[in-house]
């Protein structure tokens, strides 16, 4: 290997992130998925993550030296961590639960 030879790089499309992104990383052959997983600027931790090239899953013990220069490589959630909704307001919350409730109650005409 040359002292100048530029690391190859691949086009990575965050399918896990809302709306979905795209990073242009440049990577080492010798570096692992796990690794890679963890640099990229995710929605999800990089342990909920999984990497695919050519439609296949890549092992995360695996290293990077049979994806070419230029691949186009995606990243999905394997699982989501939990999100709490905190947008809605308390009052409107305890409306809709109201008015969900209401519609299980039998009505005593």
């Amino acid at each position: 290997a040359q002292s100048g030879a530029r690391m190859p790089h691949a086009i990575v499309k965050l399918l896990c992130n809302e709306p979905p992104t795209l990073q242009n990383l440049e990577f080492a052959p010798s570096e692992t998925v796990r690794a890679l997983l963890s640099r990229l600027e995710a929605a999800e931790p990089a342990a909920n993550l999984a990497l695919l090239h050519a439609g296949i899953e890549l092992d995360p013990g695996l290293t990077l030296r049979g994806v070419p220069d230029g691949a186009v490589l995606h990243v999905i959630a394997t699982r989501r961590s939990v999100r709490l909704e905190t947008s809605a307001p308390a009052e409107a919350t305890a409306t809709a639960a109201t008015s969900l409730a209401s519609r299980f109650v039998r009505s005593e005409e």
